[in-house]
């Protein structure tokens, strides 16, 4: 067969089939590691959506750092982890041999200038928890071979130099300046290939859970057909015969049928033996069975109707423009207007259809604005008997009566806190302290499919309708307007340079500044390890409110707060761009509602928009955006960084 319908032919294998392959025998080898064979490598890597090879890498080398599984210098297979700094894929052992730390260099070379480094990529990660704490303070690791390389290289254009070579000097410096460009170069694909293995990462877990749904979904399916119930099949989902991903043959079939029978026998019996003491209750208390069935019959009825309203609330969602969801509330909130609850909480025997809630949908509309319209009210009364009340404020004179205005939860400083139960630590939930209405209507307390799978008892306290003056009731949440922090951000928007009674705080947000904290101040760690520090920490606006009334109950200081230097804050927001929380499944699609109930990662959602809406660049959050219930948990996630200073310089510690 001609060799290019064989390259066509190969091109279509993914890159680790491809691989697989080159180890078969030499001609495949031979084959797949020639130089015509570069496209079949690209094409292959193309079509998987990895990324592009650099220029001074060939796509073999490329494909294997991204796709290979074994160590490039011992050959352990199974290494997961690749080392993008070095561009290396080497197991533990390997790397802590084959790496040498900058403060070791005059060691092994002594007669060499130590100024070669810079022209080496470096990795602080060498999978040792200790040495990554020591690297955090100046330690880099170079790997040893790629040093005597640029060594020989270095030794080689230097001895040109002594010949008298002509441009023997200017090829030194041109060689120079590629290895900076070259070294500059790793640094900034870094990123860009941590999140692509994320993605990959992610993607690879999916179609492995897929694989497994689907062969536990036949197991279960042939189990059915012999006659067991559905209710006797708990055990063998269990089973790790359903936890494989591997394709279901008649061979597997007829070896693992006997095992699961078994379970299934167990399980059933006990279903039996339940089935028939329940039988002799209800002939004991014929009442007490009888109270039960009805029992039941309210729940599976309840439960029922509110699958059908979060069916239809689903359908009027995604007839709204995404960034209009984060001001709607949740399903068993919307079960407990009037008109709802008359037809959710009907009894039992009362047939329910989808099409009797038509005319509450019809009025959803305008109970959902009145629900908000009263919620504002509340805060906003709230908030102004709270600033006329107060002490602190009220020396501002007039300036207190100039925030009494229709908009005034909107601005920077309308502070909440929630008091409700608030589970902080479970996913769904977002921070106690909230700052504008845009934060108020995105805070959850419960989980936002509460009451679709079970029934809730909700508390008296939970309902708008039983909010007292100690708190304004948002259905799960009471909000409390903390003046304390007011009085910290009112501080924040004077040092941003607006007026503290109008700036909104979508215009702070803009403003993107980062604060430094005075009280806090410079603090200076000594260590035995190496010289002194000193540093302090970066915050975004409303993390500098939520440090205050959290570290300074007691502060009297109404000048606390000053506005980073610009160049630090360009290095706070850099190191807060490359956090690898913003590789999470959290995004949604700022044109269609395919992603409104299933969040995906970055780079899907990019692909999503390119092939399905047509759009080559897609910008935020126009086109896409973290879907606003997430906003708030990436916030909480280790949002402050530290700015370290050290002698005259300023740097940020990465």
């Amino acid at each position: 067969m001609p060799l290019d319908i064989v390259y066509e032919i190969l091109s279509f294998l993914a890159p680790k089939d491809l691989l697989t392959m080159a180890k078969i025998n030499k001609l495949f080898q031979k084959t797949l590691l020639s130089p015509q064979a570069t496209t079949v490598w690209k094409s292959s890597r193309e079509r998987l959506g990895g990324p592009r090879c650099p220029s001074d890498l060939n796509e073999l080398d490329w494909a294997i750092l991204l796709f290979g599984d074994a160590c490039q210098s011992c050959g352990t297979p199974h290494i997961r982890k690749v080392d993008f700094h070095l561009r290396r894929r080497v197991c533990a052992r390997c790397k802590r041999r084959n790496v040498l730390v900058n403060s070791r260099f005059k060691t092994r070379f002594p007669d060499k200038d130590k100024s070669v480094l810079d022209l080496l990529p470096f990795t602080n990660d060498i999978g040792d928890a200790m040495e990554s704490f020591y690297s955090m303070r100046g330690r880099n690791y170079y790997w040893i071979s790629d040093i005597e390389d640029i060594l020989r290289q270095l030794g080689i254009l230097e001895a040109n130099i002594i010949k008298g070579f002509p441009d023997a000097k200017q090829a030194l410096e041109n060689f120079k300046a590629r290895r900076l460009q070259l070294v500059q170069s790793i640094k900034n694909d870094v990123s860009r290939l941590t999140v692509w293995k994320a993605d990959a990462a992610n993607q690879r877990q999916q179609d492995l859970q897929r694989e497994k749904e689907k062969r536990k979904n036949e197991i279960i399916s042939r189990m059915l057909q012999l006659g067991y119930l559905k209710s006797d099949l708990a055990d063998v989902e269990r089973d790790s015969e359903c936890k494989k991903a591997k394709q279901l043959t008649e061979r597997v079939w007829s070896r693992i049928r006997r095992p699961l029978e078994a379970k299934a026998d167990t399980t059933r019996t006990r279903r039996l033996i339940s089935e028939r003491e329940a039988h002799e209750a209800r002939l004991i208390s014929e009442r007490e069975a009888h109270e039960a069935r009805r029992f039941i019959s309210e729940r599976e009825a309840l439960l029922e109707r509110r699958t059908i309203v979060n069916m239809l609330y689903t359908e009027y969602k995604a007839s709204l423009s995404p960034s209009q969801w984060k001001y709607l509330p949740r399903v068993l909130d919307i079960c407990e207007f009037d008109c709802f609850k008359i037809l959710v909480e009907a009894d039992s025997s009362v047939v329910v259809e989808k099409e009797d809630f038509n005319e509450c949908m019809e009025m959803l509309p305008g109970l959902l604005a009145q629900r908000t319209d009263d919620l504002k009210g509340r805060l906003r009364k709230s908030m102004e008997d709270a600033i006329c009340k107060s002490v602190t404020l009220a020396s501002t004179g007039d300036k207190g009566k100039g925030a009494m205005r229709d908009d005034m939860l909107d601005l920077a400083i309308a502070t909440f806190q929630c008091r409700s139960e608030c589970r902080e630590y479970i996913t769904t939930c977002s921070a106690r302290l909230v700052i504008g209405w845009d934060a108020i209507a995105m805070h959850y307390c419960e989980d936002e499919g509460e009451g679709l799978l079970t029934i809730v008892v909700r508390r008296p306290w939970d309902f708008s309708t039983h909010a007292n003056e100690s708190g304004v009731a948002n259905d799960g949440a009471r909000f409390w307007f903390d003046l304390r922090a007011s009085v910290v951000a009112r501080e924040l928007v004077r040092c941003a340079g607006l007026e503290e009674e109008r700036a909104l705080a979508s215009e702070m947000d803009a403003k993107n500044l980062r604060f430094g904290c005075k009280t806090c101040g410079v603090k200076k760690v000594s260590s035995a390890f190496g010289p002194t520090r000193a540093f302090r920490i970066g915050f975004g606006w409303r993390d500098a409110v939520y440090h205050s009334i959290s570290n300074h109950l007691s502060s009297s200081d109404s000048n606390g707060w000053e506005v980073l230097p610009e160049e630090e804050i360009e290095k706070v927001i850099a190191k807060e761009s490359r956090d690898t929380k913003w590789a999470y499944a959290c995004y949604t699609c700022g044109h269609c509602a395919e992603y409104m109930t299933r969040q995906t990662t970055k780079g899907s959602m990019i692909s999503h928009l390119q092939s399905m809406h047509g759009i080559e660049n897609p910008q935020s959050p126009d086109d896409y955006f973290i879907y606003e219930r997430y906003h708030l948990l990436l916030d909480d996630e280790s949002r402050t960084y530290e700015t370290r200073l050290r002698n005259s310089g300023t740097f940020l510690s990465f």
